[in-house]
């Protein structure tokens, strides 16, 4: 039987030469779209891999963290007025921001966060016997998930169906329910 970090590493490989497409909420879940994108009738945007994380994350560069998880709740702009009016749902988020300027690029009709750059290519996996992983990603940054439970859902990966197709491929989840 394979360890929880061989099965991470095997399910996330498809990964490998794809890059972050697009990223976006689904309340305080972070969505992350990988390679070509196909856009879907009646609106949408999916990538030909996805991963939901609901599990503390971050996003590293050379000098460390560039933003992560618990940034969502803090507001990009400090002030008096901010602190009392803030809505993190409203992209005013710390975390928001700093992805927006990174990925330089925001789809107004589907609120996703777009990669125009030719950064953030998977090049490598990392993962570890809790189910969490780091993905190093080109232009020096990584991406790491770390789950802090045991019962609730930390993450899920899976393709999404495409338009004409739909996806019979099972969503690898952590922590597994088996």
């Amino acid at each position: 039987m394979a360890s929880i970090a061989d099965e991470v590493t095997l399910n996330l490989q498809p990964l490998i030469g794809l890059k972050l497409s697009r990223m976006a909420l689904a309340a305080d879940m972070r969505t992350l779209q990988f390679g070509n994108t196909e856009a879907r009738k009646g609106g949408g945007v999916v990538g030909e891999y996805a991963l939901h994380v609901q599990c503390p994350w971050r996003l590293e560069g050379k000098t460390g963290i560039i933003t992560g998880s618990g940034d969502l709740y803090v507001p990009y702009e400090k002030s008096e007025e901010t602190e009392e009016s803030f809505d993190w749902e409203e992209g005013g988020s710390l975390q928001d921001r700093v992805l927006r300027e990174l990925l330089r690029g925001y789809d107004e009709n589907t609120k996703q966060i777009v990669n125009s750059t030719n950064l953030l290519v998977v090049e490598d996996i990392h993962s570890d016997s809790a189910g969490g992983f780091c993905l190093t990603l080109s232009g020096a940054y990584r991406f790491t998930v770390f789950p802090n439970g045991t019962r609730s859902e930390a993450w899920r990966f899976f393709r999404p169906s495409r338009e004409g197709h739909e996806s019979n491929e099972r969503h690898f989840v952590i922590p597994r329910q088996d």
